[in-house]
């Protein structure tokens, strides 16, 4: 079964390029085996130790390390972008050459 989640899942990141995957519960084990293989998804592992449930209820009130985690995601595919769109040395070169 996990398997099936695993291949199923990575068939729906592949075409996607950029994506956040946060899971909990039964997502944990899937996203452990995922986070397995790091450098295929060019990704990172952030692991928080025995945190159980990360939540109000849970004694963590408003959990700033996983707010500055999720800055942190979000300016490296900002970053990430703002690369792409900037034309490269060598596009602009070979444009003006034509």
């Amino acid at each position: 079964m996990l398997q099936r989640w695993l291949t199923a899942l990575e068939s729906e990141l592949e075409p996607v390029g950029v994506a956040w995957l946060i899971t909990h519960s039964l997502g944990c084990l899937l996203a452990a085996n995922l986070a397995n293989r790091p450098a295929r998804w060019n990704s990172e592992l952030h692991d928080v130790g025995y945190a159980d449930h990360i939540n109000i209820a849970s004694g963590f009130g408003r959990w700033e390390q996983g707010y500055r985690l999720f800055s942190a995601f979000t300016k490296t595919v900002e970053d990430q972008q703002a690369m792409q769109a900037r034309p490269q040395l060598r596009d602009v070169l070979c444009e003006a050459m034509s």
